[in-house]
C-alpha cells in the first residue's frame, strides 16, 4: 500500500525543511552529551564518564516516558487548535506545565531529603562543606592585580596551610596574574579575568580564567631558555612557577585560558 515515489528536487527540500526542526534538536542534544562527556572526562578521567553514561542511560528512559505524555499533549493540543477550541489549548498547556513543574520539585526535594540536605533542594547542586572561598574579578591592570594579591595573601594566611604552600602559591599567583596583565591583551567583552580559590582540610585548589588569546603558560614556562641568568631570562616567572608546583594544569575551553593549581 505505500512506495517511493519521486516528485522532484522541490518536495525533497520540503521534506527536509520539515523536519529540520527535529534534525536540529537532535544535533545539538548530540553536542551537548558530547561537550559534557568531555568536560566530565577532563575532571574526572574514565570513574567520572562511567557514572555520566549510567545517569545518562537512566536519563533516556525517563525521556521516553516524558515524550510520550508530551506527545499525547501534542496531539490533543492539535485537535483542540483544529477545532479552534483555543480555551481549552491554553487550560491544558498550564495544567500541563503545572503537573511538571510540580513533579520535578517534589521529585528534587525528595533526592534532597535523600542526600542529607547537601544539595540545593532546587537546583541539585552540592554545598561546600566547611570550604572557604575567595572569588575575584582583576582588571587588566598591575595596579589591581596587587591589590588582590595582597587579600590573596590574607586569605592563604587565614586557611590551614603550611608557609611552603602559601609561599608557592602567593609566587604562583602573583606570577600569572602579573603576566596576564601585562601580555594579555583580552577581548572586547572581557573587561577582567577571573581567580577563585577553594580551600578545606583536603587542600587547596586555585583557578585562573582570561579571556585572551590561547597561551600555555606552562608550554611557555618549560620551552623558555634554560639558562637562567645567563644568556636569557625569557619567561623566567613562569619556569618558576612550573618547578614550584607540580599539580598544574592548562585548559583553553570556551574561549577561556584555563590555569589550575591544586596543593
Amino acid at each position: 500500500m505505500f512506495g517511493f515515489v519521486v516528485k522532484g528536487f522541490r518536495f525533497f527540500l520540503e521534506n527536509i525543511k520539515e523536519g529540520a526542526a527535529v534534525s536540529i534538536s537532535n544535533i545539538l542534544m548530540a553536542v551537548t552529551v558530547l561537550l559534557i562527556s568531555n568536560i566530565i572526562f577532563d575532571a574526572l578521567d574514565k570513574p567520572g564518564l562511567f557514572c555520566w553514561s549510567v545517569c545518562l542511560q537512566m536519563l533516556l528512559v525517563s525521556v521516553v516516558f516524558i515524550n510520550g505524555v508530551m506527545e499525547s499533549l501534542f496531539a490533543i493540543g492539535g485537535v483542540m487548535l483544529g477545532e479552534h477550541d483555543l480555551r481549552g489549548f491554553d487550560l491544558l498547556s498550564r495544567r500541563a506545565l503545572i503537573l511538571f513543574l510540580l513533579g520535578q520539585l517534589v521529585l528534587s526535594f525528595l533526592f534532597c531529603r535523600r542526600q542529607g540536605c547537601r544539595v540545593s533542594a532546587l537546583t541539585q547542586i552540592p554545598y561546600s562543606e566547611g570550604g572557604r572561598t575567595f572569588d575575584s574579578s582583576v582588571r587588566y591592570q598591575s595596579e589591581e592585580v596587587f591589590t588582590v594579591l595582597e587579600r590573596i595573601d590574607s586569605f592563604f594566611k587565614e586557611s590551614n596551610l603550611s608557609e611552603h604552600d602559601q609561599f608557592c602559591l602567593n609566587l604562583c599567583c602573583e606570577e600569572l596574574m602579573t603576566n596576564i596583565a601585562q601580555h594579555s591583551h583580552g577581548h572586547v567583552v572581557h573587561h577582567s579575568f577571573d581567580i577563585h580559590i577553594y580551600s578545606d582540610d583536603e587542600g587547596t585548589c586555585v583557578t585562573l580564567k582570561e579571556g585572551g588569546k590561547p597561551f600555555n603558560p606552562l608550554l611557555a614556562g618549560k620551552m623558555s631558555d634554560p639558562n637562567i641568568g645567563k644568556d636569557c631570562s625569557e619567561h623566567l616567572g613562569l619556569r618558576l612557577v612550573t618547578n614550584f608546583v607540580e599539580n598544574i594544569s592548562y585548559k583553553y575551553m570556551y574561549g577561556l585560558n584555563i590555569v589550575t593549581i591544586m596543593v
